[in-house]
């Protein structure tokens, strides 16, 4: 699944590292207090079959390992594929 335009609603405009610090959180971005217009899309792509259980640990990490590839390039490909099809950047 894809989700394009929730970055646009909610840009980060940087991060107080100081406040994460003193907060003991992983960051503390600096963000505007309410959303911008922006339209949202949502796409959900084709299953991704899981390998075949493999039986040794090595064959596992590499079974992981391309899983994660496939997946990644199957996402990247969804959101190229709704990047390109918008007019201009909010609608």
């Amino acid at each position: 699944m894809a989700v394009v335009g929730a970055e646009e609603a909610v840009p980060g405009f940087g991060e107080i590292p100081f406040l994460a610090r003193l907060l003991d959180l992983p960051r503390f971005p600096l963000a505007p207090f309410f959303p911008f217009p922006a339209k949202w899309t949502v796409t959900i792509g084709e299953p991704i079959p899981a390998p075949v259980g493999p039986e040794t640990l090595a064959q596992r990490a590499d079974a992981a390992g391309g899983l994660c590839a496939r997946t990644r390039a199957a996402l990247q490909d969804l959101l190229d594929r709704e990047l390109g099809r918008r007019d201009n950047l909010f609608w």
